[in-house]
């Protein structure tokens, strides 16, 4: 949505590189140590693009994405706390609008129109600049609920990027079809998820290993509303909202072979959310569940392994090897042979 809105404006778009080991260090040695993993890496491209010359560097505020609702604390205060932890660096001039979907819509429009006007002041090209973005951010939208990876979805954006905001781009797009053996959940934020170097390249092990995957932004958002009616009260964390409800969704609907929880060390809403997961599979499930966490300590070899082993045991359970007899539980804990938990 963004790369389209800008492009539109006549602006040249630099995107920092992928994720790598200097991008992730430079991060983790110039924030604080209570910043979650994805914050550490959010900054190590900060530095990056400092080294781009750029004019520019878009860090949005974001404070909600939907009435009712917050996003966590560190991206409400994402752009304060970029400038001072970069006071060494040459930091280009910040472009920090902010998203607030709280406020009417237009304020909105507002505060979207005083970005616009610091690059194009032509009021006809910032309206078409606007309505391209929504556009092409409805068209990824739908490419996701299609079946799509973020990835491929990406791919598609760049090769067609010129008609990626028609109304009938998705006319030409299929319903992307599978015929993997096994259906994987993976619940993780997309900013985890979707970078190969953070997720220790999950998504594509997992596909090798023959598993389709099921991601949250794969789900609606009125499917995401109903498995959560039972809460005793509504979440406020949007995004961590959204996990929940893709967990409880795949949970209820026992529509996949086993679920991975993917999340990073010292998110504190992660904490909360990943626990009433557990709890819930744990509870009322006979489905799988791996739970991984990771910093940027993490090693490769013990993730793999233990992803490894999971996907292991989901293939010997579908084969039936230990389906009735066996003392090894869904969750890896061992069991009695009257079913209580060693």
């Amino acid at each position: 949505m963004w790369d389209m809105f800008f492009r539109e404006l006549g602006v040249k778009v630099v995107v920092s590189p992928d994720t790598n080991n200097e991008i992730m260090q430079q991060g983790v040695m110039n924030t604080i140590d209570e910043a979650c993993l994805p914050l550490k890496v959010y900054l190590g491209h900060v530095i990056k693009l400092t080294k781009e010359k750029v004019d520019f560097i878009f860090i949005p505020r974001f404070i909600s994405v939907e009435k009712h609702r917050y996003l966590c604390p560190k991206f409400l205060g994402l752009p304060d706390l970029i400038r001072n932890t970069t006071q060494t660096f040459n930091l280009p001039e910040i472009l920090d609008p902010t998203i607030n979907m709280r406020i009417t819509k237009k304020e909105f429009y507002l505060e979207v129109l005083k970005l616009a006007s610091r690059l194009n002041k032509n009021p006809v090209r910032i309206y078409n600049a606007v309505s391209k973005a929504f556009k092409a951010n409805e068209n990824y939208k739908q490419l996701v609920l299609a079946g799509y990876s973020y990835t491929e979805a990406l791919k598609i954006y760049q090769k067609q990027s010129a008609t990626f905001a028609d109304t009938n781009f998705l006319e030409n797009s299929q319903q992307q079809a599978t015929n993997k053996p096994f259906k994987i959940a993976v619940i993780s934020h997309s900013y985890i998820l979707h970078d190969p170097h953070m997720s220790m390249n999950l998504l594509n092990k997992l596909d090798e290993m023959g598993c389709e995957i099921k991601t949250p932004e794969m789900l609606e958002g009125d499917v995401i509303d109903k498995s959560l009616e039972n809460l005793q009260k509504d979440m406020f964390w949007s995004l961590n909202r959204e996990i929940m409800g893709a967990s409880f969704y795949h949970l209820a609907k026992k529509d996949i072979d086993g679920m991975i929880i993917l999340n990073a060390f010292a998110c504190g809403p992660d904490a909360i959310t990943k626990e009433l997961i557990e709890r819930l599979c744990k509870r009322e499930s006979e489905i799988p569940m791996l739970s991984l966490t990771i910093d940027e300590h993490t090693g490769e070899a013990g993730f793999v392994t233990r992803l490894e082993a999971f996907i292991d045991m989901i293939k010997r359970k579908d084969k039936g090897g230990y389906k009735d007899e066996s003392n090894l539980s869904t969750h890896g804990e061992l069991l009695c042979r009257d079913k209580s938990v060693v």
